[in-house]
């Protein structure tokens, strides 16, 4: 099923209001009804069953005279149809591998229909982009929309992505920076409620200058979980001791 822009100025077009009833609803047939090129077959009996309304092809001829084109098949054109519609069409070229695949269909039936399409066309440079004509432009406004959202969501998680408790503890710029920035709310939290603030303070003091003096990419999450843990475990604390001790015993006996 098509979906297709309207024009709701058209209310206030003089030409539209001098239109009968049965005139104004064959324009909306029409514009329901034609192909992707605003080509339309003429099927007046078609458009008198679902009317109701009797409507000649002379009243129509002549009613449209401005908007519609005869042709010699049979069918009528609506020129105004393609720019309100696309744009100015600028087709895919596959040796340029520029163009809009989107009008490709716009060209076929202009071409089917023995329809001049060079006026048509962009005059001055091909508009390679997907996105440009009428519809195409709207789906970039809403693919922006989106990237918005994406932005403001993201946002949110930031904000909620550290422990206001914790963070509370510390006066120090870059230790708050660091836990701000690592999204790791939950385990943070946790921390807070399992230890007491002067064991915190201390512990990720410690945990952030050693990721610091040992050049170590750490997040302030499950490093610090585990830090505190082997902490607060004497047997696990002193061995850490340890071996902090023998690795700067080996770098004053290399620096011999």
């Amino acid at each position: 099923m098509a979906k297709r822009f309207t024009d709701t100025e058209k209310w206030k077009d003089v030409w539209f209001e001098e239109l009968s009833g049965p005139a104004k609803l064959m324009y909306f047939f029409y514009l329901d009804n034609c192909d992707c090129a605003g080509v339309w077959k003429g099927s007046f009996r078609q458009f008198e069953f679902f009317s109701g309304f009797k409507y000649k092809k002379s009243d129509f001829l002549s009613d449209f005279s401005e908007k519609i084109k005869e042709l010699p098949n049979g069918s009528f054109f609506m020129p105004s149809f393609i720019k309100f519609q696309y744009g100015e069409l600028n087709p895919y070229d596959k040796k340029t591998n520029k163009g809009n695949k989107a009008h490709l269909g716009v060209a076929k039936c202009l071409n089917y229909n023995n329809i001049e399409i060079s006026p048509l066309v962009a005059p001055t440079k091909l508009l390679s982009s997907s996105l440009l004509g009428v519809q195409e432009k709207e789906k970039d406004k809403d693919k922006e929309k989106d990237k918005e959202k994406e932005k403001e969501k993201k946002k949110k998680i930031l904000k909620d992505s550290f422990s206001d408790n914790l963070v509370g503890l510390f006066d120090d710029n870059e230790i708050i920076a660091w836990l701000k920035s690592t999204g790791t709310k939950k385990i943070q939290d946790e921390l807070f409620l399992n230890y007491d603030a002067a064991f915190l303070k201390d512990e990720i003091t410690n945990a952030f200058f050693w990721k610091q003096e040992n050049k170590k990419t750490r997040k302030a999450g499950l490093y610090l979980k585990t830090w505190c843990e082997r902490s607060n475990n004497p047997e696990k604390a002193s061995q850490r001791r340890k071996d902090e001790l023998d690795k700067k015993l080996l770098e004053l006996i290399g620096g011999e």
